[in-house]
């Protein structure tokens, strides 16, 4: 419970500064008035909204630590399960976080645009490229014509996804496909068997055109959603670096980015079991709602439950970060929108935020918010991203 109002309030908060620096959309606007009746912050709003005011008042707001003001929020939350309580706390730490976050710019005099940044990212869009089995390789965009494999199966191209339509006539020889989605693209692809994989930036996935084996079998790098069409006599087993998933029919995540030296699995429908490919007892029956991770560094497997929002929101167009370093927070910024993040110390990369960034929205709104409550900022030149300490 505490996370989630944790998440109301730095969401009401970003609201906040929005409105009163002119920036609040009308769709963020009907957002807005239902989070100001679930904090509390609807009955002292008329105090608050006269943006003149609140700057003339800000300009001379000398010192402010947004970080000690969550920090007590926090603790007097924990005393107390109360909701008039709660609607209390709530109103005054988002008035705490967003006076600290404006205040502290506009006595930089950094007005009108405090949040200046070099210049825009273009947000995640649909891309890649598939190479053929006879190794031809094609560019993939939001719209394009139909592909025909050499076994006659049609590859329908559309809307940012690829749909393999089986052939009646099973083949002989099994031929694979391999779709490659760099950097600041993702893709979806229906296999032929129905079952359908949402693709994630900087990703591979090599699979069979038509499945003509007793199992139905792919191999992937990076991270995937899977919604495995049920097939009792066929189970679908997903490779990857350190083991494999075994399934009939469910909805599971898999995330196995070379560089992050571990393969997670989350389950959010049906049932998977994980197979390690090192120890002595590989297999791992997965319920919904459960996790497991396999890393390089320790042979031992690691399941435990999760808030399913964080680990698969991505499918579904939102970023969810909770208590994650910066480091780890700035390594999805770098995939998502294909930039390169450069740090002037290395104690920047272990300070922790909580946030939620929309795939599709431009990432600059992300960090004006992330320099708002922490002690960092960002500067952006030719697809580089450069962090200091404030």
């Amino acid at each position: 419970m505490l996370n989630h109002h944790g998440h109301t309030i730095f969401k009401a908060a970003e609201y906040v500064f929005k409105f009163l620096t002119g920036q609040l959309t009308p769709q963020e606007e009907a957002e807005f008035s239902r989070l100001k009746k679930e904090t509390g912050l609807d009955k002292r709003w008329s105090q608050w909204e006269n943006r003149q005011a609140w700057i003339q008042d800000l300009q001379e707001t000398m010192d402010f630590d947004t970080s000690a003001a969550y920090a007590q929020f926090i603790q007097q939350t924990q005393k107390s399960s109360k909701r008039k309580r709660w609607l209390q706390i709530a109103a005054i730490a988002i008035l705490l976080i967003t006076v600290g976050g404006i205040g502290y710019y506009l006595n930089r005099r950094e007005i009108p645009n405090p949040f200046k940044l070099t210049e825009l990212i273009e947000p995640i869009s649909h891309k890649a490229y598939i190479v053929l089995a006879d190794g031809k390789k094609l560019e993939l965009q939001e719209k394009g014509e139909n592909i025909q494999e050499q076994d006659g199966t049609i590859i329908s191209h559309q809307a940012g996804q690829l749909v393999y339509d089986p052939i009646e006539k099973k083949p002989q020889e099994t031929i694979y496909n391999t779709l490659n989605v760099p950097r600041g693209g993702e893709f979806r692809i229906v296999l032929s068997d129905g079952t359908g994989i949402w693709l994630n930036s900087e990703s591979s996935l090599k699979y069979p055109v038509n499945f003509t084996g007793k199992n139905r079998e792919v191999f992937l790098s990076g991270e995937a959603y899977f919604e495995v069409k049920s097939d009792s006599t066929r189970p679908f087993i997903v490779h990857t670096s350190l083991g494999k998933i075994n399934v009939l029919g469910t909805e599971f995540n898999v995330r196995d980015y070379q560089d992050e030296q571990e393969v997670v699995t989350t389950l959010v429908k049906g049932k998977v079991k994980y197979q390690d490919n090192r120890n002595a007892n590989p297999e791992i029956v997965l319920q919904p709602g459960y996790q497991v991770t396999a890393s390089q560094n320790d042979p031992e497997l690691s399941v435990h439950p999760v808030n399913l929002k964080l680990y698969v929101g991505w499918k579904d167009g939102l970023y969810i970060f909770r208590n994650l370093t910066l480091a780890e927070i700035m390594k999805t910024i770098e995939r998502n929108y294909d930039v390169q993040v450069v740090y002037t110390s290395e104690e920047i990369k272990h300070l922790r935020f909580s946030g939620d960034l929309k795939k599709y929205d431009r990432v600059e709104s992300f960090l004006r918010f992330i320099e708002i409550g922490g002690d960092v900022t960002f500067k952006i030149k030719d697809k580089i991203i450069t962090v200091t300490s404030k």
